[in-house]
This record gives C-alpha cells, structure tokens and sequence, in this order.
C-alpha cells in the first residue's frame, strides 16, 4: 500500500495543506518550528486515530478553530483507498472516521489502515526505562499489527488476573 496525498485542515498548526508523496522517496525538511513534527503526527493520527504526543484530543485542533480534519488517500495495485478522520470540539469531543466515504468505528478503522509505528527522543524510556513500560509500548505497536496477537494478549492478561 503506498500513500498518495495527505489534505489537512486546522490540525495544529496547519490550517489548510495537502502533501503529496512520491511512491518512491519523501524527504520533509524545514526550518525549526514550521510543522515538520505537526505533518508526522497528522499521518500518523489519520492512520492510526490518535496522535503520538498529546493525550488529548483537543490539542490537535487548531487554536482558532472546531474542528480538523485529516484525509490519505492511498493505492493498492489498481485500487484506491480513501481514509478520514474528523476531529471535533463542539460541542464535546468526538471522533469520526470513513473509509472509503463509509463511517466506521475506530478499530475497524485501524484494521483497514497501514501499519505506522513513531519513534521519538520522548520515547527513550523503552530503551532505558523499566521492563513493565518496554512491554507495554511494543503490545501496543504489535498489536495494531496483528490481530492474533492481539486476540492471545487479552487472554494472557486475563489468565493473570485470574491468577492473582
């Protein structure tokens, strides 16, 4: 699956922007503070429903604005994919997502999306940090990866609560 096009409206600091990607390379290079980091967590919110850095939702909005959106297009061969998600603040959170054009709950949205897995300087606690968060953040990753996995996580964590 290659990612075509990216069109974001009022995620942080963006108000309207469409991004391009070559299907071979993609380089992104800016000045400090002109939204090099804001594009990736875009991406990786439409992919994924979440951004990486805030915990709340709220903050990928725009300052001055309700709502954002962020829209991929992707391809597959001959086929073509449209992913979207709308963030709104008004008047509580909400969250919807479409894939092609049709609404779906978050994780069978995931399940159609590519994986994406982000690796920050704030994420050095995996490398350096107690085994309990190293375990935790590659569960998350592998499981928005495989469904299987996912499925026997639950049941090992059941089995440990049964247990204690």
């Amino acid at each position: 699956m290659l990612l075509t096009k990216m069109t974001v409206n009022h995620f942080r600091n963006f108000k309207q922007s469409v991004f391009l990607f070559n299907p071979f390379l993609t380089i992104v290079a800016g000045s400090n503070s002109v939204g090099k980091t804001n594009l990736l967590e875009a991406l990786f919110f439409g992919l994924r429903g979440h951004g990486f850095r805030e915990e709340k939702d709220r903050e990928l909005i725009h300052t001055k604005a309700f709502t954002a959106t962020v829209a991929l297009e992707s391809r597959e061969g001959n086929e073509s994919n449209t992913q979207k998600i709308i963030l709104s603040s008004t008047p509580t959170m909400t969250k919807q997502c479409l894939f092609n054009k049709i609404k779906k709950r978050l994780h069978e949205y995931s399940a159609h999306s590519m994986p994406a897995i982000v690796f920050s300087p704030s994420f050095l606690y995996v490398i350096d940090g107690q085994m309990h968060e190293r375990r935790v953040f590659f569960d998350r990753m592998i499981n928005h990866m495989s469904k299987t996995y996912k499925r026997r996580l639950g049941f090992y964590e059941q089995a440990l609560r049964k247990r204690n």
